[in-house]
């Protein structure tokens, strides 16, 4: 009956896309250049959600369950974008136009036959994915954004997958539906900047190193080494870091001949180093590590006073006891800011306040879902925790303004929502078995 009720569902979506690919063919033709690309893009990347997943190991409800949360999840994306296409003052103040215009130079001089460039190495994948847009299609920013929509919902797809083979359907469920409607992510995902695309790397790697827990498969590893080389030359210090990771994991945890694995690791290793001298970082990134003393972070952090909502402007981590005293109040801003009595600040200041109140609701559930999970698989977990904890040592530190900090943790939280997700699933499945006992505890008494 179910597998019915299913197959009829399957065949309403299936339905649904045929006809609105009809209608994308009957209205393109009256609309402009832009927005034709809106309508057509719109249609082809959903088709990509359903046929993703429909080629994906899972049964028919999940296989619809994730799907509807996919289309709603983009929708809202979609109409945000536009709205703020139509009503820049919306927009987050950003880099925005700097991606802009250094694609449009880099799609003009590939359509002058010019395919070699120089570009800075801190954004010279993103630079290349705004340019490779506008290549194809024209220089309409507006077509990056709605393939940031794309990746931001991806990265929901990325998770469900990642819970669902460390703790089961339900779980995965939650953390899926997190990742993909959590106010302040579905925001900065609909923005030509690089939080979709960091968010969908990261998730990636984390996916393909737990698909190569059980088994080595020649194909998950290579995505993993080229999302890391990707997301090296998208933010390079979060590359770094999660090249170290991957080439640790794939040391001590890839069951494969200790021979090949030796192997593989140095030419995983020496790929790194190569690379990160390419782009100007020094071998393996040694010439930008050794630049962030005590001093150079201070003075990182001081030169993002900016936006209005500058934090702890009055301390400074240039000394050992500086910095002891900055770190847990600067992690408690990190994490927790704006707080609520910060309400009268900006409109986006505002807004999210408010929405802090729902993640400190979510993050009570963390700690009990860290302990669930480390009952249940530590390795793994090991992995997680560790690039949680790097990274939010990170910006903890180079933390200067809310706004900042509520973009960098948009980065972190669909790895917060796996544990979180784990927590909401062991709270529900113990209510639950509370309400059962203490219903057949009734039904006893009153036998009795």
């Amino acid at each position: 009956m179910l597998n019915q009720e299913c197959q009829k569902n399957r065949y309403k979506i299936n339905t649904i896309f045929m006809i609105a690919i009809i209608l994308c063919m009957l209205i393109v033709p009256f609309l402009g250049l832009e927005h034709s690309l809106w309508a057509l893009s719109f249609i082809v990347l959903n088709i990509v959600f359903a046929v993703y997943l429909k080629k994906s190991n899972i049964e028919n409800s999940e296989y619809l369950t994730l799907l509807k949360m996919c289309l709603i999840g983009f929708i809202i994306r979609f109409i945000i974008a536009i709205i703020c296409v139509y009503n820049p003052s919306l927009d987050v103040p950003g880099d925005q136009q700097a991606y802009q215009m250094e694609g449009l130079k880099i799609a003009g001089g590939w359509a002058n036959g010019h395919l070699l460039f120089n570009l800075p190495a801190a954004h010279f994948f993103y630079y290349a994915y705004n340019a490779l847009v506008y290549y194809l299609f024209g220089f309409y920013p507006s077509v990056v954004r709605i393939f940031n929509c794309f990746f931001g919902v991806f990265t929901g797809i990325n998770v469900y997958f990642i819970s669902r083979k460390m703790f089961g359907d339900t779980t995965a469920k939650i953390a899926a539906f997190l990742t993909i409607f959590f106010p302040s992510t579905l925001f900065q995902q609909t923005m030509n900047m690089k939080e979709a695309l960091v968010t969908f790397l990261l998730t990636l790697i984390i996916k393909k190193l737990i698909d190569l827990k059980n088994q080595y498969e020649i194909k998950s590893f290579i995505i993993a080494i080229v999302s890391v080389f990707l997301l090296i030359t998208t933010r390079d210090y979060a590359g770094i870091f999660m090249g170290f990771v991957v080439c640790a994991y794939f040391l001590f945890t890839v069951k494969i001949s200790p021979l090949k694995k030796i192997v593989i690791f140095l030419i995983i290793f020496a790929m790194v180093g190569l690379i990160s001298y390419k782009i100007g970082l020094g071998p393996f990134g040694i010439d930008y590590i050794k630049k962030y003393n005590l001093a150079y972070i201070d003075h990182l952090r001081k030169g993002e006073y900016q936006g209005g909502s500058e934090v702890l402007q009055d301390m400074s981590i240039s000394t050992i006891p500086g910095l002891l005293k900055f770190i847990p109040i600067a992690f408690l801003y990190f994490m927790f800011s704006p707080f609520p009595w910060q309400l009268t600040g900006s409109l986006i200041q505002f807004f999210s306040s408010m929405e802090n109140i729902i993640w400190y609701v979510l993050f009570a559930f963390f700690p009990s879902g860290i302990w669930a999970a480390f009952k249940k698989e530590k390795r793994i977990n090991t992995v997680l925790v560790t690039v949680l904890l790097g990274f939010t040592s990170l910006y903890t530190l180079q933390m200067a303004n809310m706004g900042l900090a509520n973009r960098m943790k948009g980065q972190l939280l669909p790895i917060f929502f796996i544990f979180i997700a784990l927590g909401i699933a062991q709270f529900h499945k113990k209510m639950l078995h509370r309400i059962q006992s203490h219903a057949r505890d009734t039904s006893k008494s009153g036998e009795n």
